[in-house]
């Protein structure tokens, strides 16, 4: 995904060029399948990308904040980052809408050379065995405005156009039944 600079949600509007990416390779029960399928009643995994402005210069960012939707049966369980910027991860209580798993991480850097510029975030769920079946989708926005003021997940549900703003299309499955041989 190429970062666009641009103005991001938030109580105060701030200036960003971050992009975040949900990785189709990397989702759903099956690593690495680029399948995007969740099996009932399996632990799946979904990689997010986020970068500031990658391959050029920009300002550095004081932070990263992560947002991701998460649809019903879908039950947030832990992150765990996987370059060098972590992030820390809390789940709110899910509703009829799903669970919102909010991400506050260091600030990124702007420099094209660092390895700052751009971190991973891997989120762990529990896929319910009474999730529903069929179609899902997950939503994620990144913002660097103060944790608790931002708005810029709802405006990327509205328009998921710039940078800051990813959604994958999925699905919830059965899962296999185990063969013999």
């Amino acid at each position: 995904m190429l970062a666009v600079a641009g103005t991001v949600a938030g109580a105060a509007a701030a200036q960003s060029t971050m992009s975040v990416d949900i990785a189709r390779n990397a989702a759903g029960s099956i690593w690495g399948s680029g399948s995007g399928v969740f099996w009932r009643g399996t632990e799946a995994r979904i990689l997010i990308d986020i970068g500031n402005c990658p391959g050029q210069w920009c300002d550095a960012t004081p932070r990263a904040n992560l947002y991701l939707q998460l649809p019903p049966g879908l039950i947030y369980d832990r992150a765990v980052g996987t370059r060098p910027s972590w992030m820390t991860c809390t789940g709110a209580t899910p509703d009829a809408a799903g669970q919102l798993v909010t991400c506050t991480g260091e600030g990124l850097s702007g420099n094209p050379n660092s390895i700052l510029q751009v971190t991973q975030t891997t989120v762990h769920v529990a896929v319910s065995p009474t999730a529903p079946l069929g179609a899902m989708r997950l939503d994620a926005a990144v913002d660097m405005a103060v944790p608790g003021s931002s708005t810029t997940l709802a405006q990327c549900q509205a328009d998921m156009t710039p940078a800051w703003c990813d959604r994958m299309a999925a699905t919830i499955t059965e899962a296999p039944l185990p063969r013999s041989r």
